[in-house]
């Protein structure tokens, strides 16, 4: 007996193709018979769903990443910080000196100022 899907010789017994997983009509068999072996020949395996623990590697490089990406924008915002810090001293220094020279006397800022245009 052939396979009727890829002509493959089979045994007596078979109700599957070893080559093609075709199932085998048996020639002779009644109806009844028939819609049995095809209601098993076409049930499909059940795989288990279930997470097995582990994580496929696409996800662990997608944490890996976000993991930097995270740590790059700490290390960002802290350098942002002190940097804010230091604008923020220059200003008080600024602040500071110009509160100096309001306190001047009139005269030595009018001496600065003349300074001022001759260099």
């Amino acid at each position: 007996m052939n396979c009727s899907n890829c002509g493959n010789t089979l045994n007596e017994n078979s109700k599957f193709c070893p080559k093609c997983g075709n199932p085998v009509s048996e020639i002779g068999t009644n109806a009844n018979q028939q819609t049995g072996n095809m209601a098993v020949s076409m049930q499909q395996p059940i795989y288990n769903a279930k997470s097995t623990g582990v994580v496929p590697k696409k996800h662990n490089v997608i944490t890996i990443i976000l993991g930097i990406a995270v740590a790059v924008m700490i290390v960002i915002l802290i350098s942002m910080q002190s940097t804010i810090t230091d604008l923020e001293n220059d200003l008080y220094r600024a602040q500071d000196k110009m509160e100096e020279y309001e306190n001047r006397d009139p005269l030595e800022k009018s001496i600065d100022a003349i300074g001022s245009w001759l260099y």
